[in-house]
């Protein structure tokens, strides 16, 4: 009897063990479809275009195009000025079904920006900016031929943001202090 519930426990474990290797090694074979231009767009212009490839087996490299100088808070770019600058990854790392790529910042005491790219969908991916508690970026498959740049001087360039759809806007100052009054009024009666 003991020696069939052990036989019992260890089917159980070697499943339960089994499910999430296979499901491992699922997702380790899908950044081979990472290879290819991807676009990050705001105010629906691309921002930054990243230049994925994979010359040798799990050996990736990539590079990042983007406006020659701007300024952003991660949701938000702004002060684009004209020109593009190009960089080349650093370093890259291949794991569990995402492709990681990290970016010199020459700044004076920067550290890398490092990026995690994971495929959502045939022509759609998803980017991480590793270290920063900003939302995932949304990145589609760059269109053959379209050129990056042609923004607008003084034109701030928002990203859509998970939930934006969906949210309400906030009604403005005045009408949220009216609703409270109205609310504390009614409360007495």
């Amino acid at each position: 009897m003991m020696l069939r519930s052990l036989l019992a426990f260890l089917a159980i474990l070697a499943f339960a063990v089994s499910g999430p290797l296979a499901a491992q090694q699922a997702d380790d074979s899908a950044p081979d479809e990472l290879a290819g231009a991807w676009d990050m767009q705001a105010g629906g212009v691309t921002i930054f275009r990243f230049h994925l490839e994979e010359p040798r087996e799990g050996e990736w490299r990539g590079r990042w195009s983007r406006p020659q100088t701007f300024n952003s808070d991660g949701n938000a770019f702004y002060n684009i000025r004209p020109g593009i600058r190009s960089t080349a990854s650093m370093t890259a790392l291949e794991y569990q079904g995402a492709v990681e790529l990290a970016f010199d910042d020459p700044r004076p005491g920067a550290i890398p920006d490092i990026f995690r790219f994971r495929l959502t969908g045939p022509d759609s991916a998803q980017m991480i900016y590793v270290g920063t508690d900003l939302a995932p970026y949304a990145l589609v498959r760059a269109a053959e031929g379209e050129a990056l740049g042609g923004w607008e001087a003084g034109r701030v360039y928002r990203r859509a943001l998970p939930g934006d759809a969906m949210e309400e806007p906030s009604p403005p100052p005045a009408e949220q202090e009216a609703a409270r009054m109205t609310a504390d009024f009614l409360e007495g009666f």
